[in-house]
C-alpha cells in the first residue's frame, strides 16, 4: 500500500492511499470469505462452498463492493499507523480511482497552540471604589423588597397595586379574559399593552370601565398588529405600598442587628462585587492581549462542534434529518471560533503552568451547586457526582485557576509571590 500525505491550512490533511496487488488480492479472498457465508449456494452449507463455485454465484458488482467497503476502513487505519498522523475526527472517503483502488482521506488533527511571551503581558486592575449614592441606592433596593401592600379608600394612583377583572375583545372576539389580575399600576407599563396602566389612574373601588387601545406594531402576535381592542376592567381592590423606616427595626427584618451592620455589609459586598468585576476585566484583557500574540489553529470540524453545542445549549436540537437554521449557525459560528481560542489558550497555559485540581476542590464546587440551585441538594449531588460531570466541573475549574494566573502574571502578583516565596526559604 502506498500512502502520501499533504498538510492544508486550518490543522487539516489528506492522506493519498493506492491498493497493491498483493493487497488487492488479500482483500478479494476476504470478500469471498465473507460473502460465502452469506450467501446460499444449494448443496453447500453457509462458508462451504468452493471458490470457483462461489465466483458463479457472486456478481462481480457485488465483489467489488465487499472488496471496496472492507479495505478502505483497514487501509485507513494502516495509513495513520504508517505516517504517525494524529486526527481528532472521522475522516471525509473520496475514492478518486477504482483499479487499483486509490482514495484520499480528509483527516481533521489536532489544534496547534503555540503562546506567546505572556510573561511581558503587563495589566493592572483597575482601582475601585464604592460611593455613598451606590451604597443608599442598595440599602433602598432591599427597603423596596421588604415594602408591604396595604388597602387604601381613593382612586388608583400610579404605583399603586390593584385586582382586577379584565376582558379584552377585538372585532367582538375575545382576545384576553383574566379574572382576580393583581397588577401593579406602573408608568409606561407594556403589558397587556402600552397605555393600559394609564387608564385605570382615577378608578375607584368596585366600579367598572371601557377603554380602547391601539395594539403596536411590533405586537407577538401577527394579526393583532395596528388593531383596536376594547377592554372592560371591574376593579375590586385598591393597594399602596408602605415601605419601612430605614432604622434598626427595618435592618432586623432582614437579620441585621441594627441598621450600622446591615450598612457595613452592604457596603462589603459593593466592594467586593467591584472588585470581582475589575478583576475579571483585567482577566478578559490579559487574555485577549495574550490570543493577540499567540498562534492558535484548528480544524473546522471543532468548530461546528461547538456551534452543535452552542445551539443544543439554546434548546436547538439538531440531527442529519433535521438540521439547524443556516441563518442560526452562522450566528454561532464567531462566538464559536471565539470559545475554542479562549479554551485552547487556556488549556495550554495550564499545561504550561502545572495548573491541577485536587478531587476536593472538586466535592467543594459540587457542594456550591447544590446549595444555590432551586432542587434538593442530594439531587444535586448525585447529577454531579458522576465521572463524566466531574471531569466537566474539573476542566471549569482548571480554566478558572488559569485565567487567575494569567492576571497574577500581567498585574505583577505572581513575581511578588515568587519572591516572597524565595524570602520565607532564605530565612528558613
Amino acid at each position: 500500500m502506498k500512502v502520501s500525505t499533504t498538510k492544508l491550512e486550518n490543522c487539516q490533511a489528506v492522506l493519498d492511499i493506492e491498493a497493491e496487488a498483493s493487497d488487492i488480492s488479500k482483500a478479494t479472498d476476504d470478500a469471498y470469505r465473507r460473502l460465502g457465508a452469506r450467501t446460499a449456494i444449494p448443496g453447500f452449507r453457509p462458508g462451504k462452498a468452493p471458490r470457483q463455485v462461489l465466483e458463479r454465484f457472486i456478481s462481480k458488482e457485488t465483489l467489488e463492493r465487499e472488496v471496496v467497503n472492507q479495505f478502505i476502513p483497514k487501509a485507513y487505519e494502516q495509513a495513520l499507523k504508517d505516517t504517525g498522523v494524529n486526527v481528532i475526527a472521522d475522516p471525509e472517503i473520496e475514492i478518486t480511482k477504482e483499479e487499483p483502488i486509490t482514495f484520499k482521506a480528509t483527516v481533521s488533527l489536532r489544534p496547534v497552540v503555540e503562546l506567546g511571551d505572556y510573561s511581558k503581558i503587563h495589566v493592572e486592575v483597575e482601582t475601585t471604589s464604592v460611593s455613598e449614592d451606590d451604597i443608599n441606592n442598595s440599602l433602598e433596593s432591599i427597603r423596596q423588597r421588604q415594602a408591604t401592600w396595604e388597602p387604601v379608600e381613593r382612586p388608583v394612583e400610579l404605583g399603586d397595586m390593584v385586582v382586577l377583572d379584565v376582558k379584552g375583545t377585538e372585532d367582538g372576539k375575545s382576545i384576553f379574559n383574566q379574572k382576580g389580575l393583581q397588577y401593579e399600576v406602573k408608568p409606561e407599563a407594556l403589558f397587556p399593552l402600552p397605555g393600559f396602566a394609564e387608564q385605570l389612574v382615577g378608578i375607584e373601588k368596585n366600579t367598572e370601565k371601557t377603554f380602547q387601545l391601539t395594539t403596536p406594531e411590533d405586537h407577538p402576535n401577527e394579526t393583532l398588529r395596528g388593531k383596536s381592542m376594547e377592554f372592560h376592567v371591574q376593579l375590586s381592590e385598591i393597594k399602596v405600598k408602605k415601605l419601612p423606616s430605614m432604622d434598626d427595626d427595618f435592618a432586623k427584618t432582614v437579620n441585621f442587628t441594627n441598621l450600622e451592620f446591615l450598612k457595613e455589609r452592604v457596603t462589603n459586598n459593593l466592594k467586593a462585587k467591584a472588585e470581582a468585576e475589575a478583576r475579571l476585566k483585567q482577566e478578559e484583557t490579559t487574555l485577549n492581549a495574550l490570543l493577540d500574540i499567540s498562534r492558535i489553529e484548528f480544524p473546522p470540524v471543532m468548530v461546528d462542534r461547538e456551534i452543535e453545542r452552542l445551539l443544543s445549549d439554546r434548546g436547538n436540537k439538531t440531527s442529519k434529518e433535521a438540521p439547524p437554521d443556516p441563518k442560526l449557525v452562522e450566528e454561532k459560528r464567531p462566538v464559536a471560533i471565539d470559545n475554542l481560542r479562549h479554551s485552547l489558550a487556556l488549556g495550554k497555559l495550564v499545561e504550561i503552568e502545572k495548573i491541577t485540581v485536587n478531587p476536593e476542590e472538586i466535592d467543594s464546587e459540587i457542594e456550591m451547586l447544590a446549595n444555590s440551585l432551586q432542587a434538593k441538594a442530594e439531587d444535586i449531588r448525585k447529577v454531579f457526582n458522576t465521572p463524566e460531570a466531574r471531569r466537566s466541573i474539573s476542566d471549569r475549574l482548571l480554566a478558572r485557576k488559569a485565567l487567575s494566573r494569567l492576571g497574577d502574571v500581567a498585574s505583577g502578583k505572581a513575581e511578588e509571590a515568587k519572591t516572597e516565596d524565595t524570602i520565607d526559604k532564605t530565612q528558613v
